[in-house]
């Protein structure tokens, strides 16, 4: 009974494990890292931005655009996958393991009975497979590089496509400002003008 439980108990942490997603590939790593801009070298973390109330800087306005941006979000879901392929041909390399556990109680009519367990545990290992696993692996592999090309690739557009427009905002405003300023000046001219008229008026009557 005691070797029962120990064989439950070990495909109970295994289910665990399986299930927490572990990845012994450590294929996230290969994923580009995504750090938010900070000009004052303090960390910060990416897509952590809430509140609006405030105008935003180019920092935040580049971070925003990226996090929010749908075409980043799926080359960057896509990269995930892709990487999670690398592992799945990295784990054919790997050998395989079968466990098989069994117990069972014989009851006799007296009243007596014996307990049976059974245990197996097989290995196994693929030598050569005629290069089918180094051909899924690097298929794999060059599906990881096409997506990170393509990631790139997005995240400088979106990248420069925020800068373009966050400046083009800060002109516009500055135009608007130098024109209000104008318009006061302006009226202040024209103010000036009436009154110096009003005045040659009066000393002419």
């Amino acid at each position: 009974m005691r070797h029962v439980l120990y064989v439950l108990l070990f495909l109970g942490s295994f289910q665990a494990i399986a299930t927490a997603g572990v990845d012994p590939f450590n294929t996230d790593s290969m994923l580009p890292s995504s750090h938010s801009l900070n000009p004052e070298g303090r960390s910060s973390t990416p897509c952590s931005l809430q509140a609006l109330d405030h105008p935003l800087n180019l920092n935040e306005v580049v971070d925003l655009a990226l996090c929010n941006n749908s075409q980043t979000r799926e080359l960057w879901a896509n990269s995930k996958v892709y990487a999670a392929q690398v592992g799945i041909g990295k784990a054919a390399y790997l050998p395989s393991a079968d466990l098989n556990a069994s117990a069972s109680r014989n009851q006799s009519g007296s009243g007596s009975g014996t307990n049976q367990s059974n245990f197996g545990l097989s290995l196994s290992y693929l030598l050569y497979n005629f290069g089918a696993r180094s051909a899924n692996l690097e298929v794999a592999q060059q599906q990881f590089a096409a997506a990170s090309a393509s990631q790139d690739s997005t995240v400088q557009a979106v990248f420069l496509a925020a800068i373009r427009v966050f400046y083009q905002v800060q002109a516009s405003t500055a135009a608007l400002d130098a024109a209000l300023e104008s318009e006061r000046a302006s009226a202040i001219s024209c103010c000036n003008s009436c009154l110096r008229l009003s005045s040659f008026q009066l000393l002419a009557a």
